[in-house]
Formats: C-alpha cells, structure tokens, sequence
C-alpha cells in the first residue's frame, strides 16, 4: 500500500499525487482525515492517470473539508459494487 497527496479537489473529483507506481484504474483509495474536529473516511475511485505521478479519482461520498496536502492511501483491491436484480 503506498500513500499520496491529494492536490486538487473539485465537487468529487479529486488528484492525488504518488511518490511511486500510480495506482491502477479502478482501484480504491482511503482518505482518513479529521475535518472541523469530527473524524471524516472518503472512498475514492481511480478513473484516469493524469500523467505527472498523479491520479484523477471520484470520491463515493462527500469532500466537503477535504484539501490539497491532505494524506490518500491505496487499497489493495479494486473497486466494486454488487448488482442485483429486481
């Protein structure tokens, strides 16, 4: 697991930076961080290497209070959501 720095945050959409190897598409990264006092965990999605050791991801829930240099870790395995049918 390697851990990266959030650069840019819009709406959620957000750019992590990594020292090392990028992340591959589609797999998740962990934001724990403390906002106004109150614990705060974002789920990320990793869409598109941006080039420049940086990821653009969509968070799975609101970034409110999130910020560049906010620490990002990896998550060994990729993103998934379950189906079912109706």
């Amino acid at each position: 697991m390697s851990t990266g720095t959030i650069v840019q945050v819009v709406g959620p959409v957000v750019d992590v930076e990594f020292p090392g190897a990028l992340p591959a598409i589609h797999n998740a990264l962990s934001i724990e961080c403390t906002v106004q006092n109150r614990p705060m965990k974002v789920t990320l999605e990793v869409q598109q290497h941006l080039g420049d050791r940086r990821v653009r991801a969509v968070a799975m829930s609101g970034t409110e209070g999130l910020s560049a240099a906010t620490k990002c870790a990896t998550a060994a395995v990729r993103s998934t959501c379950r189906w079912d049918r109706a």
